[in-house]
């Protein structure tokens, strides 16, 4: 299964639960915390990290005297009723899955995305028992011995039927009704729903607290989560139905756990070494765009310090609720992101050919490449010519700017590839395995035989302004040798741009560029792409590649004219 987001499981999985077996997706993605305590302390410190919950009812305590748990419980517990929860520790653990629905709540998180899954939940049998007790009354099958042509009845029988508890049981019950003798199996029922009645009621039966809550929900007008049994089969795939349907075709979530996972990776780099940043060493601005007045405003101090980028990832962070937005809030949070990963970009002037990775050509072509992208996207979003992003686009974005702001490359080799990055690229273009595998292959083969077609993609580029000034009743004088300069001149003349064309600029980057004779008002420009044909066949796992295979389908996207 496709999972879009993170979850959070609060279960004090018994000796021999094999419920998390059950499950067919990568538990990589579930943080599985199993008492009460700890419940709230994880939730406390990393909320905004998960975007599902699973709760067990009935929880182990913990440590609920530690001195932070106590003050998290007296956030969103009345003083005296967390008094008696404190003298009745045993009420407390029956409902402790309960208290941590409230404390979820008290946070804001969306009631929709809690699932209660819990192995007590004998309410649903007896229901069962009666709906099917009911209808055998409705057909006179409890007073004589008749053959049962009731489609309502065969679909209660089948519930019946499905409940693992109960499988002698229910084996006596279809023998009679298979004989004809309905009396017998409607006097087996009406004993077995009384002896179940009974335990459930007894004192030393685990009781089902979430059946019970029902009313307390409906008194306080609190929206109940939903609630399934892992013990019986029938629930336990209905909550699977559930738990597919949060997960799969929530590319919002998917990105929201992207950027999530990025800042919190990114943040803690940066707590471990300033020297994580990049941005101010390998390109180059002018000092006055380095520094700027202190809380005196009497000296200057440095901008892009650690801090600073501290607080722009904390920030970043918090950009995505919980709680998926409508279409037309998600396009404006989504704009404000791109704005803001980019804003820093408006005074930057060049790479920088001094660092110390320029000297190595791959770097150097990808930090060109950084800069044609993040120069470009800064400038668009500020005046308002990118008007619309996709997740896909956002998380192309991110993946630049990451990589423009941090060192995640040592010196000469790229570092590996990072868990975010992977994430955000199945929004780019989702792949699983055999089908990355696939298309690498099919993108060497393209090279090997020259149809990678970037010198006819950067004339429809040229054509496409020309076009522009051509309804204008103007010519364009096109003296440009390299895209960066084409898109800029698209940006300062037509009213409006497309994300494409900057996702395209990830090839023309990393090209040597030849021109060659000057004929109606253009130069003929030839790219060469030896270096994205060497990065490729060498470094498989390089984010570069895995963009390249992912985004070459737009090369050979017609270029619109229309602007």
């Amino acid at each position: 299964m496709t999972i879009y987001n993170k979850v959070l499981w609060i279960e004090d999985f018994a000796e021999g639960d094999q419920t998390m077996d059950k499950f067919d997706f990568d538990q990589t993605y579930v943080h599985d915390v199993n008492d009460f305590a700890s419940s709230l302390l994880y939730i406390n410190q990393h909320y905004g990290s998960f975007d599902t919950v699973l709760l067990d009812v009935n929880l182990e305590l913990g440590d609920i005297d530690d001195g932070q748990v106590q003050q998290i419980m007296a956030e969103f517990i009345h003083e005296k009723h967390l008094k008696k929860l404190q003298r009745n520790r045993g009420q407390l653990k029956d409902n402790a899955g309960f208290y941590a629905f409230l404390y979820l709540l008290h946070k804001g998180f969306p009631v929709d995305r809690i699932c209660f899954l819990t192995g007590y939940k004998y309410v649903d049998v007896n229901t069962k028992f009666k709906q099917l007790r009911e209808t055998m009354e409705k057909h006179r099958l409890h007073t004589s011995n008749q053959p049962i042509d009731s489609g309502e009845l065969y679909e209660h029988l089948e519930a019946f039927m499905s409940e693992a508890d109960f499988a002698d049981i229910a084996t006596d019950f279809m023998m009679f009704i298979e004989e004809g003798a309905t009396t017998e199996a409607y006097r087996l029922l009406v004993e077995t729903e009384k002896q179940v009645k009974e335990l459930d009621e007894s004192e030393d039966h685990p009781k089902d607290i979430y059946g019970k809550w029902d009313k307390d929900f409906a008194a306080t007008g609190i929206k109940q989560p939903i609630g399934f049994s892992k013990e019986i089969h029938e629930e336990f795939r209905n909550f699977t139905g559930w738990f597919k349907n949060t997960q799969e075709e929530k590319p919002y979530y998917f990105l929201r756990y992207g950027l999530v996972s990025a800042c919190d990776f990114l943040l803690n780099k940066l707590e471990e070494s300033e020297r994580f940043l990049r941005f101010e060493d390998d390109f180059y601005l002018p000092k006055k765009h380095k520094e700027v007045l202190d809380d005196s405003h009497q000296e200057r101090k440095h901008l892009y310090s650690k801090d600073y980028f501290q607080g722009l990832l904390i920030a970043l962070k918090e950009m995505l609720p919980l709680h998926e937005p409508s279409e037309q809030v998600k396009k404006s949070l989504y704009k404000q992101i791109i704005r803001f990963v980019s804003h820093d970009w408006e005074a930057v002037v060049s790479v920088n050919k001094y660092s110390r990775v320029f000297s190595n050509q791959e770097q150097g072509y990808k930090d060109q490449t950084y800069f044609y992208i993040m120069k470009l996207l800064r400038n668009w979003s500020a005046h308002n010519k990118l008007l619309e992003f996709k997740e896909g686009d956002v998380a192309f974005f991110l993946l630049i700017a990451f990589r423009s702001y941090f060192r995640l490359n040592d010196n000469r080799e790229s570092l590996p590839m990072q868990d975010y990055e992977y994430v955000l690229l199945q929004l780019v273009k989702e792949l699983d395995s055999p089908a990355w595998e696939k298309e690498y292959n099919q993108l060497q083969g393209k090279f090997q035989r020259h149809e990678i077609k970037l010198n006819e993609q950067f004339d429809q580029l040229r054509k496409r302004i020309e076009g522009y000034y051509g309804k204008q009743g103007k010519e364009y004088y096109s003296m440009s040798v390299n895209l960066y300069d084409v898109l800029k001149d698209i940006g300062n003349d037509l009213p409006e741009c497309s994300g494409e064309d900057l996702i395209i600029m990830l090839w023309y980057g990393m090209c040597q560029v030849t021109f060659g004779n000057y004929a109606a008002n253009v130069i003929n420009v030839t790219y060469h792409y030896n270096q994205i044909n060497k990065l490729i066949r060498l470094k498989k796992n390089d984010l570069f590649t895995h963009l390249y295979v992912r985004t070459f389908a737009q090369l050979g996207k017609p270029v619109d004219n229309g602007c």
